[in-house]
């Protein structure tokens, strides 16, 4: 566990720093899967102006599942950050999808991955979602975070990311009241 480690929804504040974890993420995680010209060139601008914009649609869907979840240290530097919502791909019947869940490799193994998928999936369970899924590129070294926490691979998925064929594969929670019952308080949000 990172001592001192915050989680909490985000602010329309964080998006600058949000938009460097992700850039920093992908280009550490996905140089052998993705165009590395592409990812070399990942505009940490755009993608804060993409972040602004998704918390404040989050914040302003009061009656939907939305939301953006950040990790900061004890310092209150943001180091990780994922969010949710609605299931984009109803073909498979979830409730809800973990859209993103991003850390830095420098605070990769401190628990923080666990404590904001808790926290997501707390979200999603106060608007009564109970089952949702994540998809995960099959070249993402870090993707068996996901089985290793109890989801089942519900199948794949092919799709283009910059123009290159990638695989991305499911892993489905069917019970997230079960799941939230059977691991610590701590992981939930605090509101």
């Amino acid at each position: 566990m990172l001592e001192g480690a915050n989680i909490r929804y985000a602010r329309p504040s964080d998006a600058t720093s949000i938009g460097e974890v992700y850039a920093e993420t992908w280009q550490d995680t996905y140089p052998a899967a993705l165009p590395i010209n592409k990812l070399a060139r990942l505009s940490k601008d755009a993608l804060a102006r993409q972040w602004f914009v998704r918390i404040k649609s989050a914040q302003g869907a009061y009656r939907t599942s939305d939301a953006v979840i950040v990790a900061t240290t004890a310092q209150g530097r943001i180091v990780a950050f994922g969010d949710c919502g609605v299931n984009r791909r109803p073909q498979y019947r979830f409730a809800s999808e973990v859209y993103t869940l991003y850390v830095l490799p420098d605070y990769q193994q401190f628990g923080l991955g666990t404590r904001i998928l808790g926290a997501l999936f707390d979200h999603l369970r106060n608007y009564k979602k109970n089952t949702v899924v994540v998809w995960a590129l099959i070249d993402n070294p870090n993707r068996h975070f996901y089985s290793g926490l109890g989801g089942e691979i519900i199948g794949e998925y092919k799709t283009t990311h910059w123009g290159s064929a990638v695989t991305e594969v499911g892993y489905g929670w069917h019970n997230l009241k079960e799941w939230l019952s059977e691991n610590d308080e701590a992981l939930r949000i605090k509101r």
